[in-house]
């Protein structure tokens, strides 16, 4: 069971989500806002934030995003938008999102995601990594899940936006999503060069 955050103004959309992982065993709570989100990140201690993207008036889910990075940069985010944009997809992985998730969603692919982080922090606990740790293990796991086509195979039009980020940018988007892995590696070519000599 995951504590989840989720951030949508549509009421529709939230009462849908809360009806999805809360039959799924999910603890769930809601916000409104992107301030209301972040104000309740402190009360929450989420496991997960689920992020829509365009709230108005307030801040959108990209700027709660960055924001929410900086104030609690180990809890795991995915975007949802109705915004068929890969603009936004390409800026909300640079951020830090683990996934992005059209709308109207795909119960499978969002339950699929959920479920990636979940398993991510039985790792964590078994290995004992730190909570950091566990949400770049998500990270690198979504930027190589395949997402399914919604049209055809062979329609760039038809692919989700976070499937031609993928396709158009890999090392923009992987890099963002794995810093650490990267001072990691060449920790441990070093490691390998001195102990060859």
């Amino acid at each position: 069971m995951l504590r989840i955050l989720a951030v949508d103004d549509d009421i529709t959309v939230m009462r849908t989500l809360e009806r999805l992982l809360r039959s799924k065993g999910h603890a769930v709570e809601t916000a409104s806002s992107g301030e209301a989100a972040l104000a309740a990140v402190g009360a929450v201690r989420p496991d997960l934030v689920l992020l829509d993207v365009q709230m108005p008036p307030g801040i959108d889910g990209l700027e709660t995003l960055a924001r929410l990075r900086r104030e609690a940069p180990a809890v795991p985010v995915i975007i949802m938008t109705g915004m068929h944009d890969v603009d936004v997809a390409v800026r909300a992985f640079k951020q830090g999102a683990i996934d992005f998730v059209s709308k109207p969603f795909d119960e499978a692919k969002l339950l699929g995601a959920i479920d990636a982080v979940a398993e991510a922090r039985r790792e964590a606990r078994t290995r004992a990594v730190t909570p950091a740790e566990s949400r770049n293990v998500v990270a690198v796991r979504s930027t190589t899940r395949p997402s399914a086509p919604a049209l055809s195979a062979d329609s760039s039009a038809s692919r989700s936006p976070s499937a031609l980020v993928r396709s158009i940018s890999p090392t923009a988007v992987t890099t963002a999503v794995r810093p650490d892995h990267v001072a990691e590696k060449r920790s441990s070519d070093t490691t390998t060069t001195a102990t060859s000599q």
